[in-house]
């Protein structure tokens, strides 16, 4: 018997909607940049400029009129800067916001104020002598940060009073100046962060002023024109000593180190730092997982891994690494955090002890410090 098959036609399946643009404010002074940065931003067809703004007050009010997605924002501009901007916008409309002026590059302080006021992230403008020169060379920088801001939770922000910022009272007993660095430590705190690490690290260093402290080491990812100044913040917040590390620094209690930019920070089995030069390879700089990873080596059970917010999985395997030599881990939680990228993968691997708010993990670590307890 002759048996025919025939071919039954392939199900149709429905296509995926396509993907919406992205909708874009530009905040800048010079209608040729803004004019300019339309054209990158829309050339790949993910983004759409819904509007534009030549100064903060203008900013302000088409940011509540059009109610974009994301917000490019210079710093500096006539009648109102970028950061009085960022400051309202963040308090009262939150919205991310991606720093793009010359003035990061001359100015970096006004860099990592505007991280703290609540911006996701900066881009560089190219210049040479306060002209912005073409803009092409960072458009591939300037679209990424864009769409990585879209995916940042953003929350209404505002710079805590000191009475809000007060750590716990059994902590507070070193006067208001800040405490000197003390002897080589025999346990280490360790810090990784990213996008949003900024504004966190300096609301801690507030949270910690005048207070006993562990030693402390911060990997957090940023370029090298900006962690000195980060550096110089925290210091000031802190009211003790706050600065990059160079090798052969030993951890001491009271001080913080912070891993320059472009170098990976990483600790000895003797405990003494060295500073490794980045790579053109290398994904997170620094290194939250090389930190990590060393410290551990050098100080096992005496280590505690602290991952705060940023995006991606840098810290996972240094938790680990930490979990394994018999240290302990913790992880700031999603609601506090603006990226849950790095936290949500240490806890999602089961790396963390504890998942605390912001708050809570700076009084958790002055608690420690005030009683003298190991990591």
């Amino acid at each position: 018997m002759n048996t025919t098959l025939t071919r039954q036609p392939a199900p149709r399946l429905p296509r995926p909607a396509a993907r919406r643009p992205l909708r874009v404010l530009v905040v800048d002074d010079s209608p040729f940049m803004q004019r300019r940065m339309t054209e990158l931003l829309e050339a790949a067809g993910e983004v759409t400029v819904v509007g534009t703004a030549r100064d903060g007050a203008e900013a302000i009010r088409r940011s509540a009129e059009l109610q974009p997605e994301v917000i490019t924002m210079d710093i500096h501009m006539p009648r109102m800067d970028g950061l009085v901007a960022i400051d309202h916008i963040m308090r009262h409309e939150p919205r991310p916001i991606v720093v793009v002026s010359s003035f990061v590059r001359s100015g970096s302080a006004a860099a990592i104020a505007a991280l703290e006021r609540g911006a996701v992230d900066l881009v560089q403008k190219p210049s040479e002598g306060g002209i912005s020169l073409d803009l092409a060379s960072v458009a591939g920088e300037l679209l990424g940060k864009v769409r990585q801001a879209a995916r940042v939770r953003v929350v209404r922000s505002g710079r805590a009073s000191d009475a809000e910022t007060a750590g716990p009272e059994v902590a507070r007993r070193a006067p208001v100046a800040g405490p000197e660095a003390g002897p080589a430590a025999d346990s280490v705190v360790l810090i990784g962060s990213s996008t949003g690490g900024p504004a966190a690290l300096l609301d801690l260093s507030r949270r910690w002023r005048g207070a006993k402290l562990p030693a402390i080491l911060v990997a957090q990812h940023l370029p090298a024109e900006f962690t000195g100044e980060l550096a110089k913040q925290m210091a000031a917040h802190f009211g003790g000593v706050v600065r990059e590390a160079v090798t052969g620094d030993r951890p001491r209690d009271g001080e913080i180190l912070i891993a320059p930019g472009g170098h990976h920070l990483v600790l000895e089995h003797g405990g003494a730092a060295r500073l490794i030069a980045c790579e053109a390879h290398d994904r997170a700089v620094p290194s939250v997982d090389r930190l990590f990873e060393s410290a551990s080596a050098a100080f096992g059970p005496r280590v505690l891994g602290v991952v705060l917010t940023g995006m991606g999985n840098d810290g996972t395997a240094g938790a680990a690494a930490i979990r394994r030599g018999g240290g302990t881990v913790w992880a700031q939680d999603e609601a506090s955090s603006v990226i849950d990228g790095m936290p949500r993968a240490v806890r999602k691997a089961g790396h963390a002890s504890r998942v605390l708010g912001l708050k809570e993990l700076g009084e958790g670590i002055l608690l420690m410090a005030a009683a003298d307890l190991p990591t």
